[in-house]
């Protein structure tokens, strides 16, 4: 009688715990699919500002990744999204969205580990977006040289603005997205 009761008892653990596995696989693979799915849209909207800038929706699934997945997750979309942006967009592209994003998700990671999570949305996105387009403006100035450098320094603070903004509405479709996830996801 003791034994068919350890032997349902570790069934049920075992079970538990290929749920708890399909869970995570699955919120990876929503992740992945909102990465995918924000990166096209945001290629078919009008650019913000004078500038080709993207509106971020597809830093989105990163941010999402930090505050429930960890650094690791976050890397692997920023990649992603770089990948994406070759194939679609060419290797400056690639290569912005690369160190925007890689910057970008070391600092978020930062920020929310040293908070213990206890940031906002909206200042976790700020953050981003702010580490994301300095990353950005470091490339074009070691790309172009001497000859772009006060060009790109000088828009610096127009392109801080429109990433502000631009976080705004990450943050907000962040936070509709974790709303909307049911809690043991």
């Amino acid at each position: 009688m003791k034994a068919n009761f350890t032997e349902e008892k570790n069934l049920q653990n075992s079970l538990a715990g290929q749920r708890q596995q399909t869970r995570r696989l699955a919120y990876t693979a929503l992740l992945f699919a909102l990465t995918l799915t924000f990166s096209y849209l945001e290629g078919l909207l009008p650019p913000l500002g004078p500038f080709p800038l993207k509106y971020g929706l597809a830093n989105t699934p990163i941010i999402l990744s930090i505050m429930t997945r960890g650094l690791p997750l976050a890397l692997a979309l920023s990649l992603f999204k770089s990948a994406f942006a070759l194939a679609t967009r060419g290797a400056m592209s690639a290569l912005l969205s690369l160190v925007g994003g890689l910057l970008a998700s070391l600092v978020m990671w930062t920020v929310d580990r040293a908070s213990k999570g206890r940031i906002s949305f909206y200042l976790l996105s700020a953050l981003g977006a702010l580490a994301h387009n300095t990353g950005q403006v470091l490339v074009l100035v070691a790309l172009y040289g001497q000859n772009m450098q006060t060009f790109f320094l000088g828009i610096f603070p127009l392109l801080l603005i429109l990433g502000l903004a631009s976080a705004w509405i990450t943050a907000a479709l962040t936070q509709l997205i974790l709303k909307n996830l049911p809690a043991d996801f």
